[in-house]
């Protein structure tokens, strides 16, 4: 099971994602990341 206190982590989902979509991908992931650690 996922451990709740590594929430603020970028999620397995996250690395799918960027892995499929490539560069562009990861900096879109990253870029979002960001946006969620700031919130």
């Amino acid at each position: 099971m996922p451990n709740r206190q590594r929430q603020a982590e970028i999620h397995d989902a996250d690395i799918s994602r960027a892995l499929r979509l490539g560069v562009p991908g990861i900096r879109r992931v990253l870029r979002d990341f960001k946006k969620r650690v700031r919130a």
